[in-house]
């Protein structure tokens, strides 16, 4: 546990160096926490319940990945990047990984910390929960065995900037996992997607008496996002190779493994 908690002190240092000063980092961060209660479920209902299952078959092309580098999950050290509430770090905690998990929203990283209090302390202690944004992200080069990013890239401002930020962190022959909503190729069973879950997100927001702006803006994130090629292109332009694309539920999500080039 030494990295998690070498973290915590980088990450102290980092905040008083690297506030957020733009207006779209800012804007993000207040959209995120005020939906950050709801935001585990607006996830299940986008994937129709089935984003635990895929977050699992993510995690697992990871740890199949990472074996093939020599740094087996159990000893790996892990970005999770845009974490949220933590439901990625804390499956990669119980499989033995150490996890830095940063978000730009300080509701997702409170509920977080609130969802781990509960764990086995073997659990707590494998993860670090730090606010950062991911265009500048408070790790040394070359440092972490991996990074993964979890319904989180589309809502990157600089998603290119992103990219190199991880191509930078990662160590050479490391692993880079993204687990993201797509937008399926058949245009009928696109917009069929589209319109029941905007139907089933929306109600959250009026259930829970809640503004429907963040929510309309995490749908139409969904509708814009390029998908797993533009992915693919971003990966092999910032240093990443042996790329690998799996589709979930019909096109409507994808997992995309890469490995760093040594």
């Amino acid at each position: 546990m030494r990295r998690v908690h070498e973290q915590a002190d980088q990450d102290e240092q980092y905040q008083q160096l690297h506030h957020v000063r733009n207006r779209t980092a800012g804007a993000m961060e207040s959209l995120f926490s005020a939906i950050a209660k709801h935001y585990d479920a607006i996830n299940t209902l986008a994937s129709f319940g089935f984003d635990r299952l895929w977050r699992k078959r993510a995690i697992d092309k990871l740890s199949h990945a990472l074996a093939a580098t020599g740094a087996p999950i159990d000893r790996a050290y892990i970005a999770d990047i845009a974490c949220g509430t933590g439901t990625s770090s804390i499956a990669l905690a119980r499989r033995g990984a150490e996890v830095f998990a940063g978000d730009v929203s300080y509701g997702m990283l409170d509920i977080g910390k609130q969802r781990i209090a509960t764990l086995p302390v073997q659990v707590r202690q494998r993860i670090c929960f730090a606010r950062c944004d991911a265009h500048h992200l408070p790790l040394h080069d070359t440092s972490v065995d991996a990074v993964t990013i979890c319904f989180g890239l589309r809502n990157m401002a600089s998603r290119e900037h992103v990219f190199a930020e991880c191509a930078r962190v990662v160590k050479p022959g490391g692993v880079f996992m993204c687990l993201e909503f797509d937008n399926p190729h058949h245009r009928l069973w696109r917009a069929i997607v589209h319109q029941v879950s905007s139907c089933m997100v929306l109600c959250v927001a009026t259930i829970f008496r809640q503004n429907r702006k963040p929510y309309q803006y995490l749908l139409q994130s969904i509708k814009d996002w390029p998908g797993a090629t533009y992915i693919t292109e971003q990966l092999l332009a910032h240093g990443f190779e042996d790329v690998h694309v799996y589709r979930l539920g019909f096109g409507i999500a994808s997992i995309c493994i890469a490995r760093r080039a040594v």
